[in-house]
């Protein structure tokens, strides 16, 4: 099809699973569907797609456990005007996907994690992604 060539997808093929733990299949999927985004804004336009929560949702994934991301850089991900943003991080903070944490050397700042409810849905989704 012409959009994965765009894509910059034709004919790529699934991230390998073979003797990888669900959780790295579920990491490199989320990784493979960041890029992908990534490519369709370039050639395709931002003003095109919005899917905030979904954009941060992945970031948030493809962070747990190797950096943590400020309740700024959440938002900045998120590529919409920083209110909007703000209304789908709280929709994600009140459904129990992520959480909000103190920053021990920077009262100003607050981080976000995934919970073990947010971690669990996004390596269901992004596994049948994979599948």
């Amino acid at each position: 099809m012409q959009i994965d060539r765009i894509l910059g997808i034709e004919g790529a093929e699934p991230p390998p699973t073979c003797g990888l733990q669900p959780r790295s299949v579920a990491r490199l999927t989320a990784k493979r569907v960041y890029r992908a985004r990534i490519e369709r804004f370039r050639h395709l336009g931002e003003d095109l797609f919005a899917d905030p929560a979904w954009d941060m949702l992945l970031d948030l994934f493809i962070c747990q456990g190797v950096r943590r991301l400020s309740v700024s850089a959440v938002c900045l991900g998120a590529q919409v005007p920083h209110a909007t943003a703000m209304r789908y991080l709280r929709l994600i903070l009140d459904r129990g996907l992520a959480e909000r944490l103190p920053d021990v050397l920077d009262r100003r700042r607050t981080h976000v994690r995934l919970t073990a409810k947010g971690v669990s849905a996004m390596e269901i989704a992004l596994e049948r992604f994979a599948s």
